[in-house]
């Protein structure tokens, strides 16, 4: 027992403070007072990281409808005009290739005016964009409306796609700015619902209008639905360019008091800071061509195109075969196109939730501490789907029309087409879009710059095409075209990780070259 007590008095002598303090509250405690907590040192509290975007869930998808609904408009303007082509050709007493120009024209311009435009949005804010572009495509539906020249009609077609041509690559790069990763495949692919609907709702609403009203009032309908969609994005869409806003949280907290958007400021405290001596870049339409050097972008824009062009090949010969073989009216094959349309909303739906649940599923799979290691490329082995049903059901179109199957079979062949192409178009827009948020909007711009003239072609070579060698070889070719683009994706999600490396630190040295010396 003596050496047990020696020791017992060395950690007592050793402990005195500790024994003192155990001894001083249970004094405090049995007189009844309550022993004062000690707080914990100022290096153990913690600050939890900020949120990505301080927008509530509502507000988000309110600013989506917003830049949904105003992407509809260019792809609305340029299919509500096809349905009164012969119409208009008479009134103006021009040729058929000349009345066919203003088409063409149309498109180019949807082509080009988008790099312009993304190239502003990424640099200096993205609502200027909205309240700049939209009043100019509304006032070119009026002149259009009082067009009696062939000249003037050329000449306001451009405007009009000038005008109309902004919203759907500065749409994307809203969305990069409200939408984190994990929820952008969702948010695409409701984005994208708007301007695939276009030549979908465009052949039959042109129709009707161009029937009982005249094909002027198509450009009254359009001009209206322009204004009311300025004047929605005018009062509820505040800027969310993240190198001018931040998070939003200072504008959130403004529109929670009812603060109309037109009221609130296009730059806040929240905006990242700026590096000592950091210009801001000056102003290069051309800008976004640069991204044509890194791979996995060069590919995804060319596999688009490829893709692009064969639906829009599907979609001018749709009038002409279903007249012909089943003997269909205007506007009976005005509603043929809902196929199409049924197609678009169930596969991007789709296609972006599934893309969604993969990186979901891939970030748990890592656990919380590497989510973030989670490569972007994902998204493109989400397209895998949408890229293998597509090709498909164009060739399954080009053997109905071959042998004339029921109307409902080829309809059924349009839905199968249409829903692959809108799963493929979600999930490699998000990629994009997810690899190089900064730059969403020029990307996104980049990507119209090429399909849409892949559109064009398509166009223009289905019908030389099926009188030539018959529709099921016609859309044989164009489904082979689809395959090789799929199979080049192949390498995107391989190496995308290292292209994306590579730019990055190519960019980074870039603007260490560029920034001045002190």
């Amino acid at each position: 027992k003596a050496p047990l007590l020696s020791r017992l008095s060395d950690v007592i002598e050793n402990n005195s403070d500790v024994v003192a303090v155990a001894v001083a509250g249970r004094d405090i405690e049995a007189a009844g007072t309550t022993v004062p907590k000690v707080p914990p040192p100022p290096s153990q509290k913690t600050t939890a990281a900020p949120e990505y975007s301080a927008y509530s869930a509502g507000r988000r998808r309110l600013f989506l409808l917003l830049v949904a609904s105003a992407g509809f408009l260019g792809p609305l303007s340029g299919n509500i005009y096809l349905s009164a082509l012969e119409a208009v050709r008479k009134d103006m007493d021009v040729s058929v290739s000349m009345i066919n120009l203003t088409v063409t024209m149309f498109m180019l311009m949807f082509a080009l005016a988008p790099l312009a435009w993304a190239t502003l949005a990424d640099s200096y804010g993205r609502r200027i964009v909205y309240i700049t572009s939209l009043p100019i495509y509304v006032a070119a539906n009026v002149g259009l409306f009082f067009a009696h020249s062939y000249p003037m009609l050329m000449a306001l077609r451009i405007v009009q796609a000038i005008g109309a041509a902004a919203v759907q690559s500065v749409g994307a790069g809203t969305l990069a700015d409200i939408f984190q990763p994990k929820e952008r495949g969702s948010a695409m692919s409701l984005f994208l619902l708007g301007p695939q609907l276009g030549p979908v709702v465009g052949p039959v609403a042109g129709g009707l209008i161009a029937q009982y009203l005249g094909w002027r009032w198509m450009f009254v309908l359009l001009a209206v639905v322009g204004t009311a969609v300025w004047l929605a994005i005018f009062f509820f869409l505040p800027e969310t360019l993240r190198s001018r806003t931040g998070n939003g949280a200072t504008l959130a907290q403004a529109l929670a008091e009812s603060t109309p958007a037109f009221r609130l400021p296009t730059r806040t405290a929240d905006a990242p800071k700026q590096q000592p001596g950091a210009k801001k870049p000056a102003f290069n339409p051309l800008a976004p061509l640069a991204f044509l050097a890194v791979p996995a972008i060069a590919i995804c824009v060319a596999a688009v195109a490829a893709i692009f062009g064969t639906f829009y090949a599907v979609t001018v010969e749709v009038p002409a075969a279903f007249s012909a073989l089943y003997g269909f009216s205007s506007l009976a094959v005005g509603l043929a196109y809902l196929g199409l349309g049924l197609g678009f909303v169930a596969g991007s739906l789709a296609g972006g939730r599934a893309a969604d649940r993969l990186l979901a599923a891939e970030m748990k799979r890592l656990g919380t501490a590497k989510a973030k290691d989670v490569p972007t490329e994902i998204r493109v082995r989400s397209a895998a789907i949408g890229i293998v049903v597509f090709p498909v059901g164009v060739l399954l179109f080009g053997i109905s029309l071959e042998f004339a199957w029921h109307p409902a079979a080829v309809i059924a062949c349009m839905f199968v087409l249409a829903f692959g192409m809108t799963w493929t178009f979600s999930c490699t827009t998000t990629y994009l879009v997810d690899s190089y948020p900064g730059s969403a909007a020029g990307i996104v711009a980049l990507n119209s710059l090429f399909r849409n003239p892949a559109a064009a072609a398509g166009s223009a070579v289905i019908a030389p095409l099926i009188a030539a060698v018959r529709p099921a070889a016609s859309f044989a070719v164009f489904a082979s075209a689809v395959v090789v683009a799929a199979v080049a994706l192949v390498p995107v999600v391989v190496y995308g990780p290292r292209w994306r490396e590579e730019y990055r630190k190519k960019n980074d040295k870039s603007k260490t070259a560029a920034a001045p010396a002190h």
